[in-house]
């Protein structure tokens, strides 16, 4: 499952990197390319969570609370 959610968390990130870059971008582009930004961090605090990572470090516990509701 870990490496499902790397994946998908490097795939987001590729994705809004691209949304970025675009040239003459409108309103909606910036929209899309912060969602991208924000469930790409979503997945990297659920694949840092499966493995262990967070339990290492108990201070980023409560970093991934805000995902959800900034989607």
């Amino acid at each position: 499952m870990e490496v499902i959610f790397l994946l998908g968390s490097a795939l987001t990130f590729f994705l809004s990197f691209m949304v970025y870059d675009k040239k003459n971008k409108s309103i909606s582009d910036y929209v899309l390319f912060s969602w991208l930004a924000f469930g790409g961090l979503h997945l990297l605090n659920y694949y840092l969570r499966s493995t262990g990572f967070m339990l290492r470090h108990p201070h980023l516990l409560s970093l991934g609370i805000a995902f959800p509701m900034l989607h």
